[in-house]
């Protein structure tokens, strides 16, 4: 191993200058733009509340499956005495299950 010798203040004359990244001179400093830290804009009130509706709109509103659309049907039906259309009642209970 070697030893390490104390650091010095003075460098030899022959020894490269070299800047640290502190002692830049003001103009070079100035020329370089700051980047600005990346932030995430806080929505307003008003378009929280609108997503938040939004959400639950799409969140309530699905597709009734084939069995739910069948059970309402039949309920309709047996409502009127099975006397109508069962395509009336199909579209009817359809559109009874897609409004909830």
């Amino acid at each position: 191993m070697s030893k390490r010798t104390p650091a010095t203040s003075k460098t030899p004359a022959d020894a490269p200058k070299t800047r640290s990244r502190a002692a830049k001179p003001a103009d070079e400093i100035a020329a370089v733009p700051a980047k600005a830290p990346r932030t995430r804009r806080k929505a307003s009130p008003a378009a929280e509340v609108a997503v938040a509706a939004e959400t639950a709109i799409v969140e309530t509103a699905r597709t009734p499956t084939h069995d739910e659309i069948a059970r309402r049907a039949y309920f309709i039906a047996l409502e009127r005495g099975f006397s109508n259309d069962p395509l009336a009642d199909w579209l009817a209970a359809e559109r009874e299950l897609s409004l909830v």
